[in-house]
């Protein structure tokens, strides 16, 4: 294959893919004001005011004007800002394992832009997104900081002091209100002790319900329902995901995949530095583990928990997904979306007893003088305080107490990659 090819081939991979997750946010999540959307129609639609290659200088001098907008992260979350939660400098690497693609939205130059506008319409979409998670933040560790001592007072103190995966099972099944539409389980991912907590719980919350139509809502599929060569395919190249959705099909639920195609069929990575944003840190990352990739997927999402919704209006939903999708208070969250008296979420977590990391942010404001990262079942009987810390029941699993290899020894040993 010779360079020009190459090129090409790399170039309309990208294009693909832009054109794929790009028209997924709507004019006004992107920024723009409806007085300049409707210059940009009007302009197009005459040959007047506004041009292709007009456009494409504006989509230039945003990328670069929203990223030197972007506010510094205060120093005292530093420590806790991670590396998919920095501005993109650049895209690495783009691939597909099957043709996708998605509607365009109502953006009237799209078609009429080049390949590097889409890139500055995506990266300055991520700035602004990036913007509103640092404001978020900012007032979420403000708020937890007030509020972590009453936090810490007012937890459900449990008599043991070390938890299997029956007793954390029984814990789930006991602190899961009886009618709620929404059970959102939220994880960090790779974790085989979480998997195996996850079979053994949804074969008992069905004996608790078993008349009640359960749907099993997830990111780890693509969109639609699960058919049995996907679940095939999924044992052998993950069987500790693949044993969950085993489990849930097992027990009659109706497995559908939340993933959008452009984004399930696709392998992208980006570098994102901190340089000036005041974390010093560079790492490749996910594109669509990206704020704004984050946003993308978790607005489709809900656009299929809403139509999904409708055609059964009293069925249970069981969302399971990655943690910050369902995380109360981070944005564009899931779990913020849902009705407040009908949800309940349950965020799982891996903790390390040699290496104790912050894993949500509750803990990192804690730190040692309210250890919330020690407590390996933490959760409250009051409603609010759950909502202010961002879920109704945490669990922090500990590979070296839990004995999970000897329940469940087809769960093989992996590193946990990130939570999005």
């Amino acid at each position: 294959m010779n360079n020009n090819t190459g090129r090409l081939i790399t170039l309309t991979s990208i294009a693909l893919f832009i054109t794929a997750v790009c028209p997924l946010q709507d004019a006004s999540a992107q920024g723009w004001s409806a007085r300049v959307v409707h210059s940009w129609k009007k302009g197009f639609s005459t040959g007047k005011k506004l041009t292709p290659s007009k456009v494409e200088k504006i989509l230039a001098s945003r990328a670069k004007r929203t990223a030197a907008q972007l506010p510094k992260v205060p120093a005292k979350q530093v420590e806790y800002w991670g590396p998919e939660d920095l501005p993109i400098e650049r895209i690495m690497s783009l691939s597909f394992s099957r043709p996708v693609s998605f509607p365009y939205v109502d953006v009237p130059f799209w078609d009429q832009i080049s390949l590097q506008a889409k890139l500055d319409y995506f990266v300055a979409a991520n700035n602004r997104a990036l913007k509103k998670l640092i404001q978020v933040q900012k007032l979420r560790f403000t708020a937890l900081q007030r509020m972590a001592p009453a936090l810490w007072k007012n937890r459900v103190k449990f008599p043991a002091k070390d938890f299997d995966i029956p007793a954390m099972t029984q814990i789930m099944l006991e602190r899961t209100p009886k009618n709620i539409d929404y059970l959102l389980l939220g994880e960090e991912h790779d974790i085989p002790e979480i998997s195996a907590l996850l079979v053994r719980f949804l074969r008992q919350y069905r004996a608790q319900n078993p008349e009640r139509k359960i749907f099993f809502l997830t990111e780890f599929l693509p969109k639609g329902s699960l058919k049995t060569l996907k679940l095939k395919d999924m044992k052998a190249w993950d069987p500790d995901y693949g044993k969950v959705m085993q489990a849930a099909v097992k027990q009659g639920m109706s497995v559908r995949g939340l993933e959008p195609r452009a984004v399930y069929f696709a392998s992208s990575d980006v570098q994102t530095t901190g340089e000036d944003y005041g974390v010093p840190m560079s790492e490749r990352v996910s594109l669509m583990a990206t704020p704004e990739g984050l946003h993308l997927r978790n607005r489709e999402w809900m656009a299929d928990i809403k139509a999904l919704r409708k055609r059964h209006p009293d069925a249970l939903f069981i969302i399971y997904a990655g943690a910050e999708h369902l995380d109360y208070g981070a944005p564009f969250s899931i779990g913020k979306q849902l009705p407040k008296d009908k949800t309940f979420l349950i965020s799982m977590m891996l903790r390390d007893a040699e290496s104790p990391a912050a894993t949500d942010l509750l803990s990192f404001v804690g730190k040692k003088k309210y250890p919330f990262l020690t407590q390996k079942v933490l959760t409250w009987n009051d409603p609010a305080l759950c909502r202010a810390a961002g879920f109704d029941l945490r669990l922090s699993v500990d590979g070296k107490d839990l004995s999970y290899k000897n329940q469940y020894p087809s769960f093989p040993k992996k590193q946990p990659k990130f939570h999005k």
